[in-house]
């Protein structure tokens, strides 16, 4: 059971994460590459997505390494822990 609250709610075959990061607490081989507010870049394999897309900095900076990185992943993978 996902939730005690919700006992008739099931699981729906796929798992959702997400979150955000400073563009500055990124590892360094990420840091420094030329990316865009507002452009969305996707990384796609077997039964997986992974979504990511820059934002303006909690100060509202666009300046790079100042930013906001946000993402999202799909997971149709990961079905034994989820279960």
């Amino acid at each position: 059971m996902a939730n005690p609250d919700k006992p008739d709610a099931t699981y729906a075959g796929h798992l959702d994460w997400g979150g955000q990061v400073l563009e500055a607490d990124l590892p360094a081989a990420a840091q420094g590459l030329k990316v865009e507010i507002g452009y969305e870049y996707v990384i796609d394999g077997p039964g997986k997505i992974l979504i990511g897309f820059v934002v303006l900095g909690p100060d509202g900076s666009d300046k790079p390494e100042e930013r906001t990185v946000m993402f999202g992943q799909y997971d149709a993978r990961s079905n034994a822990i989820a279960r």
